[in-house]
């Protein structure tokens, strides 16, 4: 690489860092006036504050792929004016059950795609429970299509296991080893499938049950308790 090949490259990366540097400055500035915006509107700074404040901290730290402030907070914090402080609280932590279970099901990309979506069009807390109550149904259906699929390879390893019983008994098993290797061999494959397919099953079960508590967690409580 020549000289001028070298200028041009420092020249190139200068550009980027103060490229880079102005488009930080500009995207804090962004986020400070949607802030003080959706927080004007909020005419109590109390405790419904805090929750919001919460609230955008714990999507953020989920979700790095979207600016959850810029693009969700601004319609939440609209609603929050008509919310008891209870109703406020299950429905952000009810957004935050659907977050890590989208993540968890769907990845990060589209998890967080999903969530915004769900921020847009769902405006109190029955409408963000429909929403969580459709997806505990997507993974309880998953979990029953793999547990379907669990009883017919039980079956089949149950049937071929008889068979293997009944090749190697008698004296004439001698002659039949390369039926039973290759039923043993049926056998262990049958099994390895089931165990992948229990971990399937587990992985819906067990999300289901992790979103639902964490969402029911304050779903629970009473307006107005702490």
């Amino acid at each position: 690489m020549n000289n001028k090949e070298v200028d041009a490259s420092r020249l190139n990366k200068e550009g980027e860092l103060r490229n880079s540097g102005f488009a930080t400055i500009e995207a804090s500035a962004v986020k400070r006036v949607v802030r003080e915006g959706w927080e004007s509107k909020l005419k109590e700074k109390g405790t419904t504050l805090n929750i919001l404040n919460d609230h955008v901290a714990f999507m953020t730290r989920e979700f790095d792929a979207i600016d959850y402030e810029t693009l969700c907070m601004q319609l939440i914090a609209s609603r929050a004016r008509h919310m008891s402080r209870g109703e406020l609280l299950t429905y952000t932590k009810t957004i935050e059950a659907l977050a890590v279970g989208y993540k968890e099901r769907f990845g990060s990309d589209f998890g967080s795609l999903l969530i915004a979506g769900v921020t847009l069009v769902a405006r109190d807390v029955k409408a963000v429970r429909g929403h969580l109550d459709y997806f505990l149904s997507h993974l309880s259906k998953n979990a029953a299509g793999y547990e379907r699929r669990i009883w017919k390879e039980v079956r089949k390893v149950e049937r071929m296991d008889s068979d293997l019983r009944a090749k190697n008994s008698g004296i004439f098993s001698f002659f039949r080893r390369k039926e039973i290797a290759l039923l043993d061999r049926r056998i262990r494959a049958g099994r390895l499938r089931l165990g992948r397919l229990e971990k399937k099953k587990l992985r819906y079960a067990k999300l289901a049950e992790e979103t639902r508590v964490k969402a029911d967690r304050h779903a629970a409580k009473k307006p107005g308790t702490p």
